[in-house]
């Protein structure tokens, strides 16, 4: 690609806080990376597991719409568009000891492209630095492991399982954490 086709594309992209609007582009990003991501032979995860949670129905997309409509103090979500479609999202709380970055994905189509370092810079910014932030990934997904290692984020040992809701999946996770604090 080009540079002047790069910035011309950059042009088009845009990261913004997430809106009603785009709960159903949330549902679609969500289902493509689950069904890229987590289906897994050794841990009993196929792919019609993840088809059946049903992300992009319409009580899914509804939740997200009505998460979405309600602004809170210490959650906020992110998106990011090519030409109006969103293609990546990410969800982020403050709290407690520790911050918690929720929830981050980009479409498999626009990965490694550097927007999930866009989102991930926009919800750090927001979180602030004066708690550390951790985050929770399937103890499989390496190159997500990889992204996290590369910008700071180390395991910390804790594993577990996420217990997707319905209960029907669930998935090995290992915890990371981001120290922007100083421990003893």
């Amino acid at each position: 690609m080009s540079e002047q086709n790069r910035s011309e594309r950059e042009k088009t992209l845009e990261v913004s806080l997430a809106l009603p609007t785009d709960a159903e582009g949330i549902a679609r990003v969500q289902a493509e990376t689950w069904i890229a991501t987590y289906p897994n032979e050794e841990a009993g995860i196929h792919r019609e597991d993840i088809e059946n949670l049903h992300f992009t129905g319409p009580e899914y997309v509804h939740n997200w719409q009505r998460s979405l409509e309600t602004p809170k103090v210490d959650r906020q979500a992110w998106v990011v568009r090519e030409e109006g479609v969103v293609i990546g999202y990410c969800v982020a709380r403050k709290g407690g000891d520790v911050n918690r970055l929720q929830a981050i994905y980009v479409s498999p189509h626009h990965q490694g492209k550097g927007l999930g370092k866009k989102l991930m810079d926009v919800a750090l910014v927001w979180l602030g630095n004066d708690k550390d932030v951790v985050l929770d990934v399937a103890s499989y997904n390496l190159p997500s492991i990889s992204f996290y290692e590369h910008l700071g984020f180390r395991k910390t040992g804790k594993d577990g399982l996420h217990v997707v809701p319905g209960g029907s999946l669930s998935i090995p996770q290992t915890e990371m954490r981001l120290n922007l604090i100083k421990h003893n």
